[in-house]
């Protein structure tokens, strides 16, 4: 039977579709869980074990390149470690073996996470002309 745990900050949580203790797992159908699916996988203020008709990533493995974003950051969550919202899939796999203590790319990640990407789109520019113009 699935299972619905409440992550969340909030020590309980009313929603439409249900009250939710902190740390308590809550026994759900499966056909609640399929209609509320949408509201629950992928949120992380829930972690949802046993769903059936989802693919997910077996419990007892660490994750890899495989595994959706959702399936890690419910991974990590399960796991009592921190990931911020919109961390990209790298970085998701990056804080999981950082967990595991398999490497030290979860540092490079969280440095990379604190850095902005900045793209411009770069003119390809003739060295020669450069010269040309700095000796006139």
């Amino acid at each position: 039977m699935p299972q619905v745990i409440y992550r969340g900050r909030w020590p309980t949580k009313r929603t439409s579709y249900g009250v939710w203790t902190r740390g308590q797992p809550q026994d759900v159908t499966q056909e609640w869980l399929d209609t509320h699916a949408f509201r629950l996988v992928g949120n992380p203020d829930f972690v949802v074990i046993g769903n059936e008709a989802a693919d997910e990533a077996p419990s007892d493995e660490s994750p890899d390149d495989g595994w959706t974003r959702a399936q890690i950051y419910d991974w990590l969550t399960l796991h009592d470690v921190r990931a911020r919202a919109g961390l990209t899939k790298p970085q998701l796999l990056a804080a999981a073996r950082g967990a595991l203590g398999m490497d030290n790319e979860a540092e490079e990640a969280e440095e990379s996470m604190s850095e902005p990407v900045v793209e411009a789109d770069m003119a390809e520019v003739d060295n020669d002309q450069i010269e040309q113009e700095v000796i006139d």
